[in-house]
């Protein structure tokens, strides 16, 4: 019994240490000279306020991999609002997950990987047409390929954009991250694309 309850605190405690340690790293590390803002577009928000936001060099190899989304909106979310969402689809079981979500009348996310299926494409569509918002995950969910490079990542989740708006017939505006969007996978990438002291 001491075990059951011992090894998964040391291994919590562990992966606390290993977190704070990344988080440091992290923060010590600055953009690289290249990935400094190139360019600027003005942004009109709901608000009614006009913002700069920034272009980075690499934003310039897609030009139309964009998204008017940003930042958090307040107005989506209220005291007891819940975001549902469902990741890595769309699959065999998505047409049973619809009509349950018709049925109650909830709209929920759906990031989506890149599908050769037509059936599955199909599904997808059929989410779009339902109202669901529709996010990337990725082409290939593949952490060996995505994290292997900035250049993989933007290459993958690029190929993710133009399946869901050549399925959908819109462009997806919100991602999630394979394995979460500040983990042991990115890390190399970032360690790796920043100046050396």
């Amino acid at each position: 019994m001491l075990v059951i309850i011992l090894a998964p605190s040391i291994g919590f405690g562990i992966l606390l240490v290993k977190n704070a340690r990344l988080r440091r790293q992290l923060g010590a590390l600055a953009l690289p000279a290249d990935d400094v803002i190139v360019a600027g577009t003005s942004q009109l928000e709901p608000s009614g306020i006009v913002r700069d936001k920034p272009v980075l060099s690499y934003q310039m190899l897609y030009p139309d991999f964009k998204s008017s989304f940003f930042g958090f909106k307040e107005d989506l979310a209220g005291d007891k609002t819940v975001f549902l969402t469902f990741d890595d689809g769309p699959s065999p079981g998505t047409d049973k997950l619809l009509d349950i979500l018709s049925k109650r009348e909830v709209k929920a996310t759906f990031f989506v990987n890149g599908k050769s299926n037509r059936l599955l494409n199909e599904k997808l569509r059929h989410a779009a047409d339902a109202g669901h918002s529709i996010g990337m995950h990725s082409y290939s969910h593949r952490y060996n390929v995505i994290y292997s490079s900035m250049e993989n990542f933007l290459d993958d989740f690029y190929r993710n954009y133009l399946y869901i708006k050549s399925e959908t017939g819109k462009a997806p505006e919100i991602l999630r991250f394979p394995g979460g969007s500040i983990n042991i996978l990115i890390f190399p990438i970032i360690s790796r694309s920043s100046p050396r002291s």
